[in-house]
């Protein structure tokens, strides 16, 4: 999936998802600005991403937060669903 598909996937069924999982890099889009797009269809769109890059890689991105939302490859499946969990009860 590129990260258009996923903006476009989260624009028609906004209503029945609760967090966004997006890699930081992505074909055609990348995750960032996927993020973008889908806080700007709904500011209140819960995003996580996922990467194999260092947290310095996205310090100039601006108005995305990823504090706490930054999953680093390779994870253990048990330490994402945590991090999901933990999102999905804010």
């Amino acid at each position: 999936m590129n990260g258009q598909q996923a903006v476009d996937i989260y624009e028609y069924h906004k209503d029945e998802i609760d967090l966004v999982l997006l890699d930081t890099v992505m074909p055609k889009l990348g995750g960032i600005l996927a993020a973008r797009k889908i806080k700007g269809l709904n500011p209140l769109a819960r995003v996580m991403f996922v990467t194999g890059y260092d947290d310095k890689s996205f310090s100039n991105e601006g108005d995305v937060e990823l504090d706490g939302l930054l999953v680093h490859k390779p994870y253990a499946i048990e330490d994402l669903s945590i991090m999901i969990r933990q999102q999905l009860d804010l």
